[in-house]
């Protein structure tokens, strides 16, 4: 069996290092919850108050504030939280490159388990997107949500169940690394289950939390361009390095097994346009919870 070195990068770590790249590396498919739990959510009016909550690079306030670059209103006050600085610093040049309506919009490095520089019964509306499973403390950080929320407020948490590129890489992989551990990431598995998700933020506070789920893609132009965002997954893992052009090689025939052909809207400028891709199906968490 191959030697494998035993630590794999903390969450936190990884995605600080990869924050440049981070929107194109998830083919989407954040971004696509992104506007799904946005869409369920109550109407949000200049007079909203928002967490963007383990904001990563901004995706949630993004789809939030475009209609009201379009519309011209004032825009609801947005606060981004993040505890990597990098995807902080990401965030707002990208809300600023998009031209966005930033004038109430505040930026806050701090990690999801201590918003304590955040008020309590504050916000109308808290987005947590993708972030429990990154969270050292998942638990303790939906209780910051349910302590930042306004009475009457909504917060919605998601996470995934399954995870669409895992299988191609790891069929790549045992071509390549033939007995070495199947790829997998460093993520608490508690956080893919939808009854542990209720269970936590009931505990945290809230009575009243609907489940759902919702099937976003991991899509790009091409089955090739795919294996390109892929492998770089791969060269997080330290067992993986050296592999590289063999791996990419192997990738480039798994995903065209697993890809299916898919419809995607999409922004172009300020417009959106419908798109057809190719994609690997990302099946979401959703919980939304009212306080």
């Amino acid at each position: 069996m191959a030697s494998q070195p035993s630590k794999i990068p903390n969450s936190i770590e990884m995605f600080d290092r990869t924050a440049d790249g981070y929107d194109e590396n998830t083919g989407g498919c954040t971004v696509d919850v992104a506007r799904h739990i946005i869409s369920i959510s109550p109407p949000i009016t200049s007079t909203s108050t928002i967490l963007d909550n383990a904001s990563g690079t901004g995706a949630i306030s993004q789809a939030i504030l475009r209609p009201f670059k379009l519309s011209q209103l004032s825009p609801p006050h947005v606060t981004l939280a993040d505890g990597a600085a990098g995807m902080i610093r990401v965030a707002k040049a990208e809300l600023a490159r998009l031209a966005l309506p930033v004038q109430n919009t505040d930026f806050v490095v701090a990690p999801a388990e201590d918003l304590s520089s955040l008020q309590d019964d504050v916000f109308s509306h808290s987005f947590t997107n993708m972030g429990l499973p990154l969270f050292v403390d998942g638990e303790r950080a939906s209780r910051e949500i349910h302590r930042t929320v306004k009475p009457g407020g909504t917060a919605v948490v998601t996470s995934w169940r399954s995870f669409g590129y895992l299988d191609p890489v790891r069929d790549a992989q045992a071509v390549v690394l033939p007995g070495t551990e199947p790829f997998d990431l460093p993520l608490a598995k508690k956080w893919f289950d939808p009854e542990y998700i209720e269970k936590v933020m009931r505990e945290a506070g809230f009575e009243n939390v609907q489940m759902g789920s919702f099937e976003a893609w991991y899509a790009a132009e091409s089955e090739e361009k795919i294996a390109n965002f892929l492998v770089r997954l791969t060269e997080a893992v330290p067992w993986m390095k050296g592999k590289r052009d063999e791996i990419l090689a192997e990738l480039q025939k798994t995903v065209v097994k697993y890809a299916k052909k898919v419809k995607k809207m999409v922004y172009h400028g300020d417009k959106e346009i419908e798109v057809e891709l190719v994609g690997l199906s990302m099946m979401a968490i959703v919980a939304v919870c009212k306080k």
